[in-house]
């Protein structure tokens, strides 16, 4: 690849970001962000789960959101269902890979948690199957999808759409998404300094 292309493909893949930016709606990230919040004064469990680069997302929202939401009032009880790797395992062995959130929502969620499921398509059948199984325990479905939204779409209490035909740009989004909402609680919840606000003053320094 010669540089023009890769700059042609860099200036595309950031074109890219900037209009998916534009797209998506904002009210549904604000529903979820309340949502999230409402989860943590409650002291309900959140789940969330994917496969893929979205099982590894999945996992690194988990991780930022225990180390992060943590004070004296509150702190979020966060739990990853594509991180047990021996139920995982197990479940897809004895049962079925369809199976394998679903099955794990049915031990450890009570009604009124919550339950995120992120897939590319929006038709993972796992993921499908969990939301289906936490509606009918009265757990809060969310469905995070790209492309034309997918099955999850239409069963979610709150969908997500991230509205582009791109799985690396879904997958980039999801993080963007939650970082978006980590910052934001941070702040209005636990009262913590925005950190790209910092980060953006400290670029904007090296540039001058």
């Amino acid at each position: 690849m010669t540089d023009q292309k890769m700059m042609n493909h860099i200036d595309k893949y950031f074109e890219s970001i900037n209009t998916v930016i534009k797209l998506m709606s904002k009210q549904s990230i604000m529903s979820l962000s309340k949502i999230i919040q409402e989860s943590i004064k409650g002291k309900k469990n959140v789940f969330i789960a994917g496969n893929g680069g979205s099982a590894s997302n999945a996992s690194h929202i988990c991780g930022d959101y225990l180390k992060s939401f943590h004070n004296e009032d509150y702190s979020i009880k966060i739990y990853c269902l594509s991180d047990n790797q021996a139920a995982f395992s197990a479940i897809s062995n004895d049962y079925s890979f369809e199976l394998v959130f679903e099955e794990q929502l049915k031990r450890l969620a009570n009604d009124g948690d919550i339950f995120i499921g992120m897939s590319g398509s929006g038709n993972s059948s796992n993921i499908v199957k969990a939301i289906e199984r936490a509606k009918k325990m009265g757990v809060y479905a969310v469905g995070i999808s790209a492309f034309s939204g997918g099955r999850i779409k239409n069963i979610s209490d709150l969908h997500i759409h991230i509205p582009i035909n791109d799985m690396e740009l879904a997958e980039d989004f999801q993080l963007i998404l939650f970082h978006l909402i980590k910052q934001y609680i941070s702040n209005s919840l636990f009262g913590k300094q925005i950190q790209g606000d910092k980060y953006i003053s400290r670029l904007d320094n090296e540039v001058k």
